[in-house]
Parts: structure tokens; C-alpha cells; sequence
């Protein structure tokens, strides 16, 4: 079986068995549903959001990281987008509380090459370059490196950012 590793928890496992539609299969390919039969964890350490991986390379797991933000929409009561900030952060499956810690630089999406170095706020409509804080470690890779596995959603009051 396969040597794993489950971030952001990083439980080591092996996996013993893949199943489609409960027949055993050799290996599954990308996109398919499957059950997965593991030695080394059990089933109530398991959570939505945990990231099977390669012992060798695991996924990254974090409180803080920078990203650009396309930001789209903002809550009528909340107009501008701060420092200090808090809305819902959607990656994979996981659902985790955030922060804003700090922009860096933002630009209008209808004008990319006029960029402003550390606003104050943003508006909808822009791209921010921003620091996030999370309120739980959580399995996230680089955009650059992974772009599936690394992009995310951040909701605010029902609406998405």
C-alpha cells in the first residue's frame, strides 16, 4: 500500500485498499469518487477539508498567508474591505473563520497597470494583494505550485467576496 500522510493533522497511513462502487480497483484516476480502505487512521480523526497526501510531499498547512484577491462583491454594510476584516474563508470542503490582516497593494480590475501600495481600503471591483489570518490550521497550497489546491472563496454575510 501506498504511504500517506493526512494534513493538517499529519497522521501517517497507508493505504490498503481503493474502491469504485465497492469493487477493488489497482488505482483511480483523477476526479473519481472513491473509498479508500487505510491502515494507521481511523475514521473519527477524519474531518471534511483534510488533505490526503503523499508521505514525501505533503500539502502545507497554515494560520497566515498572502494572496490576491479578486474582490466582487462586498455587503451593503460593510462597503469597504480593511485591515481587520472578518468573513468565512471556503477551501476544498473546508469552511474557516478569517481575518484580514493587511493589504499590500490594490489596483482596479478595470485599470491593472495603476496600482496603489498599501491602501487603506479596498472597494469591489479591485484586486488586493493581502496577508489572511486563519482562525484554525488548515491544509492550503500555493496557487503557483497547485493552482486546484490553491484557491478559495472568502463569504461574507451570504455573499461571496
Amino acid at each position: 500500500g501506498m504511504k500517506c500522510i493526512v494534513m493538517p493533522i499529519g497522521q501517517k497511513c497507508t493505504v490498503a485498499g481503493v474502491f469504485i462502487n465497492d469493487e477493488e480497483m489497482r488505482y483511480a484516476q483523477c476526479g473519481e469518487n472513491v473509498t479508500l480502505k487505510m491502515t494507521g487512521v481511523s475514521e473519527d480523526e477524519l474531518r471534511k477539508g483534510y488533505v490526503l497526501c503523499p508521505v514525501a510531499n505533503p500539502v502545507r498547512v497554515v494560520t497566515k498567508f498572502k494572496a490576491q484577491l479578486q474582490v466582487i462583491e462586498l455587503p451593503e454594510e460593510r462597503p469597504v474591505m480593511t485591515s481587520g476584516y472578518r468573513a468565512v474563508l471556503h477551501v476544498h470542503v473546508s469552511n474557516e473563520e478569517c481575518e484580514i490582516l493587511k493589504l499590500y497593494e490594490a489596483m482596479s480590475m478595470k485599470d491593472i497597470k495603476k496600482k496603489e501600495k498599501n491602501p487603506r481600503f479596498v472597494r469591489e471591483g479591485s484586486i488586493v494583494t493581502c496577508s489572511i489570518w486563519l482562525a484554525r490550521p488548515t491544509a492550503l497550497d500555493a496557487f503557483l505550485s497547485t493552482p486546484q489546491l490553491g484557491r478559495f472563496t472568502l463569504r461574507d454575510e451570504g455573499r461571496t467576496i
